[in-house]
């Protein structure tokens, strides 16, 4: 199960999902969420992402792997703050392995995310995105 709920106003696209998921909810996931970031992308004002997974258990490996292929599409790249809510250790390792990206965080406590998610100085991540793209 999930929600996607883009707020116009704070510019932030939440994302909340929860229980065991199979890889046709990957896929109807995968289909929504790409129709709304093709619509924010387009207008082409700058908003970032909370992904509040803290409901969301340690997934199969085979449900790992259609995220890891979802997030590899052109469209989820980030272009903006992305930070991803968990509940548990193993699911911030599961999380952080599947999307290694400077733009992207994980983190257990809420406040902390939206903290990050507001910050102005992007200093770091443009360092990182370039060290990162040299590497290439």
């Amino acid at each position: 199960m999930y929600t996607i709920e883009f707020d116009e106003k704070s510019r932030v696209l939440t994302q909340r999902s929860g229980g065991f998921w199979d890889v046709e909810e990957v896929a109807r996931y995968e289909r929504e969420l790409t129709a709304v970031l093709t619509r924010l992308k387009a207008d082409g004002r700058p908003f970032t992402i909370l992904q509040d997974s803290r409901g969301q258990p340690t997934q199969s490996a085979e449900v790992m792997r259609a995220f890891a292929e979802m997030s590899d599409a052109p469209i989820m790249q980030p272009v903006g703050r992305v930070a991803v809510l968990v509940s548990q250790m193993l699911n911030k390792l599961q999380a952080e392995r599947v999307m290694p990206n400077p733009l992207i965080k994980v983190f257990r406590d809420e406040a902390d995310a939206r903290q990050w998610l507001a910050g102005e100085d992007e200093t770091n991540e443009r360092s990182a995105l370039s060290s990162a793209s040299s590497q290439s």
